[in-house]
C-alpha cells in the first residue's frame, strides 16, 4: 500500500470514529452516501458463527444460490473461460456496469461466478461442487470476506482465503491468481433508514477486521503465480470517506466505482494475462536431463517425469532418477546464486512411495534444499504416517550450522496438484507450497550452508529406495528393485505444469 493510500485508509478510520462520537453526542454527521442510502434487502446470514470460515457450506436462501450454481456449471461447459472472477455481491455487481466489463474484459472470454451475500464458506462449497471443472482460465480474480467481517476475526477470514487459493491452484494448475484486498465499506442501514450509532460502530469494527485481513493476504503474493493487489484507496475521497457517487450504499460500487476498479486493476491484470511459462528453448539451454528429455510435444509449460520409466542411476544415488539439473556453465556459489522456480506439481504415486521433486545440490555430496513428497513415517510431517495414501510435502533446508531444518508444507493425495515456489538469493532460500487442505505455507527465508563450491538446481522425480534387509540407504540398484517390489511400488510419475525458472 502506498503512503497516500495508507493516509486515506487512516482518514476513513478517523471519519468512522468521528461519526460515532457525533451520533452519541447529538445528530449524526455522515457523508451523504450513508445518510441517503437506498433501501436494501438484508442479506441472509448464510452460516452460523460457530461454523468455521474455512468449512464448505451451501448458502441458505430462496433458491437463488443453487440456481446461480447451475448457471455457472453450464457456463463452464459452454465454451472457453480465459478470465474468471470469484466473489460475493461486489463481484456479481459487474452486471451493473456491462459496458465497462465488456470494454476491459470482453477480449479475455470472461466468466463471473460471484454470488450476492456469499461468504468464504459458500465459495468453498461452490468449488467443491465442481464450478472450476472443465475450465482453464489464464487468470482468476478473487475477492472474498466482507460478509464474514462482522462475526469472524481476521485470522479466520485470511485462513479461509488461503484455503480457497489452494483449492484454485489444485484444480486449475495453470491459472494465475489475482487476490484483491477486500474493499472498504462505510456505515449503512441495509433497509435505507437513518444510520445509527450502532451502524457506525459496526462499520468501524468491520474495517478494522478488513484491514487486518488485507495485511495477511498480502503475504500470499509470490511475484509469479499468486499476486495481491489492494486498490481500496481509490474508492475514498480526500476526507477518507466513501463518496456516494462511488458506492451509493457504502458497500457496493456504482458504475463510477466499477470504472475505478477496472482502471486500478488493469495494469497488473494485463501483465498476468500476458505472462506464461518458461519456453522449452530456455530450459534446454540451462538444464540437462538425467534420463530422457521430459518435454512433451507440443510443449506448453508441462514436463512429465517418471523415475521408474527412466531408471536413471547416478553414482551416489539412493534411488532411480528422472530429473533436469543445471548445466555446469550456469552453476554459481551459494552467495552468487539468484534463482526462482515455480510450478504446479502433480505427483501420481502408489501408497508408501517417497520422492524428491526439487533440490539444490552442492558439487559433491552436500544437499542444501530438498522438497519431498512422501507417504512414509516421519514425525516432521503433518500426517507423518506410512502407507495410507496421504503424502506429506516436506522441505528440508541445511542451515549455516550444517543442520537440516524440516518444514511441513501440506498434504496431498496421489493425483492432486500443489503449487511449489522456491527462491534462492543472497545466500538464503525460501520454499513455499500451496495445497488444497492447508493453503499456502512456507519455510521462511533461511540462510543456508555455504562453502567455496558451486551449487545447482534439480527437479523431477527422484524416487527413494533402501536396502530391504537393513532399511539403510544403498547405491545398489538391485536392492532398490527388491525394496520397491516389497513395497508394491511399481509406478511413479511427477508432472510439473506452468513451469517457470528465472535467474538473476
Amino acid at each position: 500500500m502506498t503512503a497516500a493510500a495508507f493516509r486515506k485508509r487512516t482518514r476513513l478510520a478517523a471519519a468512522l470514529l468521528a461519526a460515532l462520537f457525533a451520533a452519541v453526542a447529538g445528530p449524526l454527521s455522515l457523508p451523504p452516501a450513508a445518510a441517503q442510502a437506498p433501501a436494501q434487502t438484508t442479506a441472509p446470514i448464510t452460516a452460523k458463527p460457530k461454523l468455521s470460515a474455512s468449512e464448505a457450506f451451501q448458502k441458505q436462501d430462496n433458491g437463488t444460490f443453487l440456481e446461480l450454481h447451475a448457471r455457472f456449471l453450464a457456463r463452464a461447459k459452454s465454451g472457453p473461460v480465459g478470465l474468471l472472477f470469484l466473489g460475493d455481491s461486489i463481484t456479481a455487481g459487474w452486471q451493473r456496469a456491462p459496458h465497462i466489463w465488456e470494454a476491459y474484459y470482453g477480449k479475455y472470454q470472461p466468466a463471473n461466478f460471484g454470488i450476492g451475500g456469499a461468504r468464504t464458506q459458500n465459495l468453498i462449497w461452490q468449488i467443491e461442487h465442481g464450478e472450476l471443472e472443465g475450465i482453464a482460465p489464464k487468470v482468476t480474480v478473487l475477492m472474498m470476506g466482507t460478509n464474514n467481517s462482522l462475526d469472524y476475526n481476521a485470522e479466520e477470514i485470511a485462513a479461509a482465503n488461503r484455503k480457497i487459493v489452494g483449492m484454485i491452484r489444485a484444480r486449475l494448475p495453470d491459472t494465475r491468481i489475482l487476490v484483491l484486498g477486500i474493499f472498504p465499506r462505510g456505515p449503512r442501514d441495509p433497509k435505507g433508514g437513518p444510520v445509527t450509532p450502532a451502524a457506525v460502530e459496526e462499520a468501524a469494527k468491520r474495517m478494522a477486521t478488513i484491514d487486518a485481513v488485507n495485511r495477511d493476504l498480502a503475504r500470499l503474493d509470490d511475484g509469479k503465480t499468486v499476486r495481491f493487489l489492494d486498490i481500496g484507496a481509490v474508492f475514498l475521497g480526500q476526507d477518507g470517506r466513501i463518496p456516494k457517487s462511488i458506492m451509493p450504499d457504502q458497500l457496493h460500487p456504482g458504475a463510477a466505482g466499477y470504472q475505478l476498479w477496472a482502471d486500478a486493476m488493469q495494469p497488473l491484470l494485463d501483465s498476468m494475462m500476458k505472462s506464461g511459462f518458461t519456453p522449452k528453448e530456455e530450459l534446454s539451454a540451462l538444464f540437462e536431463a538425467e534420463g530422457e528429455a521430459p518435454f512433451p510435444s507440443p510443449y506448453a509449460g508441462t514436463l512429465a517425469f517418471s523415475a521408474l520409466k527412466a531408471r536413471y542411476v547416478s553414482g551416489n544415488g539412493h534411488g532411480y532418477r528422472h530429473e533436469l539439473k543445471t548445466l555446469a556453465p550456469y552453476r554459481q556459489t551459494v552467495a552468487a546464486t539468484r534463482e526462482h522456480f515455480s510450478a504446479n506439481v502433480t505427483p501420481t504415486l502408489p501408497a508408501g512411495a517417497k520422492t524428491i521433486v526439487a533440490q539444490y545440490h552442492a558439487e559433491g555430496l552436500d544437499t542444501l534444499v530438498k522438497v519431498y513428497v512422501q507417504d512414509t513415517a516421519d514425525a516432521a510431517g503433518i500426517d507423518g504416517k506410512a502407507d495410507n495414501g496421504l503424502f506429506d510435502v516436506l522441505a528440508r533446508l541445511k542451515g549455516t550450522d550444517g543442520k537440516e531444518v524440516t518444514t511441513a508444507l501440506g498434504i496431498v493425495r496421489s493425483g492432486e496438484s500443489f503449487g511449489l515456489d522456491i527462491r534462492f538469493a543472497g545466500g538464503s532460500a525460501i520454499v513455499a507450497a500451496t495445497t488444497v487442505r492447508h493453503g499456502a505455507i512456507d519455510t521462511g527465508r533461511t540462510p543456508v550452508k555455504a562453502d567455496s563450491g558451486r551449487i545447482y538446481f534439480k527437479f523431477g522425480d527422484y524416487l527413494q529406495a533402501r536396502d530391504p534387509a537393513t532399511d539403510a540407504h544403498t547405491s545398489n540398484s538391485a536392492k532398490w528393485d527388491q525394496y520397491l517390489q516389497q513395497k508394491g511400488i511399481g509406478s511413479s510419475e511427477v508432472r510439473f505444469d506452468n513451469t517457470k525458472f528465472t535467474r538473476g
